[in-house]
């Protein structure tokens, strides 16, 4: 396949990779399916990887890259992540992972939720981790809000309210480590279990957040029902910039 430019230049660095292919990769394949970067595989005789290029406008779309690095460098070791090769501000090398990603059943059987279940908990006990972004929810939600037209700017004032009153709780809690983003096709079924893709908008905040997608609302507590109002407005609100 042909190289685009973006693709050409971060291959100029496939040296500094770890571990370094035997030769310089060439690309096989665009991985689609994405929303907010490009990403391609890559190969090198044996030897696969998966390059993301970075969004150009990640920090309009929330993305704190600097706090993503911490994120992956923090979790390593962790046989649920993907091993990273090479980072930089515009790019991320990591391991090709051979597997499938979630499907709806899944994602809603109670067996694979008490399995990914198990993953969550073990990446939220990591505490607080040093260079990962705490969540400032109001903040953050301005960060978008203010990117909108000032005509329409009005009508999101109530998840401001809600953002500022969650932070007030936040406060008074430990923060646990939350993906922020876990759906059915960031989790993939590969040979060694697990594995949690796209770490991008993860950060220091409410555990109970990353339980919520598969948690049936009506069993929501007072706590529950907030944070879940606050993901699905973010959505929303992601979706009028992405």
């Amino acid at each position: 396949m042909a190289e685009p430019a973006r693709l050409r230049a971060a291959l100029e660095h496939w040296q500094q990779w770890s571990p370094p292919p035997p030769a310089r990769p060439q690309p096989l394949a665009e991985l689609t399916g994405g929303r907010v970067n490009r990403s391609y595989l890559v190969g090198s005789g044996d030897y696969r990887a998966v390059i993301r290029l970075n969004n150009p406008r990640s920090a309009a779309l929330g993305i704190d890259r600097a706090s993503e690095r911490a994120v992956i460098a923090a979790l390593a070791s962790k046989p649920y992540t993907a091993n990273c090769y090479y980072c930089d501000a515009e790019t991320l090398v990591s391991e090709y992972i051979d597997g499938q990603p979630w499907s709806a059943q899944q994602w809603q059987s109670r067996t694979e939720q008490r399995r990914l279940a198990a993953v969550v908990a073990d990446y939220a006990a990591q505490g607080e981790l040093a260079g990962v972004r705490r969540y400032d929810y109001r903040a953050y939600c301005s960060g978008y809000i203010d990117q909108l037209p000032t005509q329409q700017q009005g009508s999101w004032q109530g998840l401001l309210t809600l953002a500022a009153g969650i932070d007030r709780q936040l406060a008074g809690q430990p923060r646990q480590l939350v993906h922020h983003d876990l759906t059915a096709a960031n989790v993939i079924e590969a040979e060694r279990g697990l594995v949690v893709l796209d770490w991008e908008y993860a950060g220091l905040s409410a555990g109970a957040i990353d339980l919520l997608g598969w948690q049936p609302a009506a069993a929501d507590s007072a706590w529950q029902r907030q944070l879940r109002e606050l993901t699905e407005q973010l959505c929303k609100l992601w979706e009028r910039l992405g």
